[in-house]
């Protein structure tokens, strides 16, 4: 298998890329959720699937994923919102996943 099927076909470099936004996004936005989920809920952790599902949803990786490279913006709009769009259903796409966020719980 090689590198890009290993990654759906994102190079080692283009995932490593993807994998540091997503860590930086849910840096950014979860402890907002979090004291959300207590306050209205009780709950002081979010599983895995719901903290991908956040991180990917509603342009939060394109705000806050790199904010501050200049080619962000190109790079996720032609590269990786496509391919986030293709793969998101996938089981493949979900293991993949297990890599950015090895936890099942987050708090």
């Amino acid at each position: 298998m090689s590198n890009t099927d290993k990654y759906l076909g994102l190079t080692p470099d283009e995932f490593d890329r993807f994998k540091r936004a997503c860590l930086r996004t849910w840096q950014t936005i979860g402890q907002d959720m979090i004291n959300s989920l207590w306050a209205n809920a009780g709950l002081s952790e979010m599983p895995r699937s719901d903290v991908i599902e956040l991180v990917l949803d509603a342009d939060h990786m394109r705000m806050y994923g790199e904010q501050f490279t200049k080619d962000w913006i190109p790079f996720y709009g032609l590269r990786l919102e496509p391919w986030i769009s293709e793969h998101y259903h996938w089981p493949s796409f979900n293991r993949l996943m297990r890599e950015v966020f090895p936890f099942e719980h987050y708090a």
